[in-house]
């Protein structure tokens, strides 16, 4: 993918995958495009290569997400 040519997009989720989103979104203080842009990179990745290792931007997600969850159970 080159970094100098970018295409917009424009799609409709339902309403409960945005809260999700919503959600994702200020645990891991990403806005929302970025969030989508590393989730159609991983998803196209995953499609191509099912074998392939989830992405950083995957693994920080993951782990801020792990962090808020320890931190609502005590």
């Amino acid at each position: 993918m080159s970094a100098n040519k970018q295409v917009a997009i424009n799609t409709r989720i339902d309403s409960d995958s945005y809260e999700i989103l919503s959600r994702v979104c200020e645990i891991t203080n990403k806005s929302i495009t970025a969030l989508i842009k590393d989730a159609v990179i991983e998803y196209a990745e995953l499609v191509q290569n099912p074998k392939s290792k989830p992405t950083k931007a995957l693994q920080i997600d993951q782990f801020a997400w792990g962090l808020h969850r320890k931190d609502n159970i005590k």
